[in-house]
């Protein structure tokens, strides 16, 4: 008798320089992820998937206090779920792990960082902040230069955090593997030869194997490239891809969001319009407004420039397919993953069906609030084993 596996991936989105300690921190403060957790809880929460994932989690001290978005996750879900955590790197600011195992299904036996460096069991980050130790400006340039090259195209170094299930009904094992990449193509290309990696060497703990993240697989920056690394032909025995997204809800403006997008055009994230040249000039102008402590003229500014982004039919392509889910000697319930609905209960246009992804984010722009839960979707795959 097969077991269904439901597994699901979430980056969170807890950006410093943004909307934490950023531009948008007092004109947008509903855009913080404290504001954005409950809806993040209650979209987990209407699926509670045998296992979650989540990428960009943060435990850090900023100037206007603490940010936390790992703590309230690892609270809510420590009671049925098997939860832990790994920072990317030990450095003050890195992005932190989630990844939670129903109790129910899972024993954990085992869970460790992987890096992707020419060193995967061994961590060089307090190596390297040990050598950047009273070093002068000019003195450092160069030794960033030394450790990006190191750690795969990265300052410091990236890792993926895997874990070792037991299903307690049947004695079968299954790997965990919780991934995000960096932005940058090199790193991505490089990171993804190590990835490959990885599964050699988990390879002898079973076949059973299920990864998920953000792999920042952006179309027009190399992304395909990166996918067929993972999928080469010495890989396709030990790992698989999930290619199609799907969703319960109808995006009628499809065309426009690059194969299903998983990142989508948050209503603060310019950075994927920053090609046009009227937001390159308007975010100037946002960062004036910011340096004059002007709230009001901020909160207009930025509302302007991506309103004009959703109108614009030219404009940048809205969000990548960025987030995947790969498996191995697992059944797909079927041959494609859910985007999981995010939304916030309160935002005006509803249902889906009835507007385009951009004219929702538009519409509701007014409120200050925070349209989805997070500037990915959650993505879901479903599994016999």
């Amino acid at each position: 008798m097969s077991r269904q596996l439901s597994v699901l991936s979430f980056n969170i989105d807890t950006n410093i320089s943004r909307t934490e300690d950023g531009f948008a921190t007092a004109s947008h403060p509903n855009w913080k992820v404290s504001k954005r957790i409950p809806n993040i809880i209650r979209v987990v929460r209407s699926i509670n998937p045998d296992i979650v994932q989540f990428q960009e989690g943060r435990t850090v001290m900023l100037s206007n206090g603490q940010i936390d978005s790992v703590t309230p996750l690892v609270n809510e879900f420590k009671e049925d779920y098997h939860v832990i955590t790994a920072s990317y790197n030990p450095t003050s600011r890195s992005f932190v792990y989630i990844s939670c195992f129903s109790k129910k299904k899972f024993k954990l036996l085992n869970h460790e960082s992987y890096y992707l460096t020419e060193t995967p069991l061994e961590c060089k980050t307090h190596e390297q902040m040990k050598e950047y130790e009273g070093k002068s400006d000019e003195e450092l340039i160069s030794l960033k230069k030394k450790w990006t090259q190191l750690n795969g195209f990265e300052e410091f170094e990236k890792s993926v955090l895997w874990a070792e299930l037991e299903c307690l009904e049947t004695g079968s094992k299954i790997v965990s593997v919780n991934v995000h990449l960096g932005i940058g193509d090199k790193h991505r290309l490089y990171a993804s030869e190590k990835i490959n990696k990885l599964f050699t060497f988990i390879g002898d703990k079973t076949q059973n194997i299920v990864m998920t993240g953000d792999f920042n697989t952006f179309p027009d920056w190399k992304g395909p490239e990166q996918l067929e690394i993972i999928k080469s032909p010495d890989l396709s025995k030990k790992i698989r891809y999930i290619p199609d997204y799907r969703n319960s809800v109808n995006y009628d403006d499809a065309k426009e969001m690059v194969h299903q997008s998983t990142f989508h055009f948050y209503p603060y994230d310019y950075g994927v319009n920053e090609k046009l040249d009227f937001v390159k000039t308007e975010m100037a102008q946002i960062h004036e407004s910011v340096k004059a402590n002007n709230v009001e003229e901020t909160r207009n500014k930025i509302n302007s420039v991506f309103k004009k982004c959703c109108n614009d039919e030219s404009s940048y392509p809205l969000g990548g397919q960025l987030d995947h889910i790969f498996y191995n000697n697992l059944k797909p319930v079927y041959d494609y993953a859910f985007l999981v609905p995010s939304w916030n209960h309160d935002i005006k246009s509803v249902p889906f069906e009835s507007s385009p992804l951009k004219q929702i984010i538009c519409d509701n722009l007014d409120q200050n609030t925070p349209v989805f839960a997070s500037d990915h979707q959650p993505l879901l795959g479903l599994f016999e084993y």
